[in-house]
């Protein structure tokens, strides 16, 4: 081969990766914001029997309502390409089920906000919190805070951050529920 015909084979190589490369980020793009941000939570058939739905609290939540409720959130989820998320909540007297998920344009951006949540959850300052590392999704950890009696668990799968917990469930119960909700995402990013 000649320096000149090696020449035009590695810029067509390069075209050619970078058409890939930039295509495979577009189609992430694309899909995530294709995403039905309903189809990515628990629903109330998945929920044991006696736990409301709190329509006012759940539904989808906006970049706009996140940055109204959480200012700092703004900055953070323009950075990691958050497009949408949805949040169900359930109650059953004291007793709370926390869904949510939330979309961003690639795995970078869920990655970065499990690793955001992490922190938080290691600042927390609260005693007596238990964390351990749960096989969810693309991988996640639970959070146990026995002197509030609340079990979160946090996960990412694909472009999909998600959460689900609440106090007065146990471990298993909490893990039980996140795995239906991952099954619902895993459908949904077909």
């Amino acid at each position: 081969m000649t320096p000149a015909s090696r020449a035009r084979t590695l810029r067509s190589m390069r075209v050619l990766l970078t058409s890939v490369v930039l295509g495979g980020v577009l189609a992430a793009s694309a899909a995530a914001a294709g995403v039905v941000p309903q189809a990515l939570v628990i629903r109330a058939a998945d929920v044991p029997a006696g736990y409301r739905l709190d329509a006012e609290s759940s539904g989808v939540r906006t970049n706009a309502q996140e940055a109204k409720e959480y200012p700092e959130s703004a900055r953070l989820f323009r950075r990691w390409g958050r497009v949408t998320g949805m949040q169900m909540i359930f109650e059953r007297g004291e007793r709370t089920i926390e869904a949510r998920a939330d979309v961003f344009r690639s795995p970078s951006g869920s990655r970065e906000m499990l690793r955001w949540a992490d922190r938080q959850v290691r600042l927390s300052g609260i005693r007596g919190i238990e964390r351990e590392n749960v096989r969810l999704g693309a991988g996640g950890f639970l959070v146990a805070a026995g002197p509030t009696n609340e079990v979160y668990v946090y996960w990412r799968y694909r472009t999909v951050w998600s959460a689900l917990g609440g106090p007065g469930l146990a471990k298993a119960q909490v893990l039980a529920l996140a795995r239906v909700q991952q099954r619902r995402i895993a459908s949904a990013l077909r």
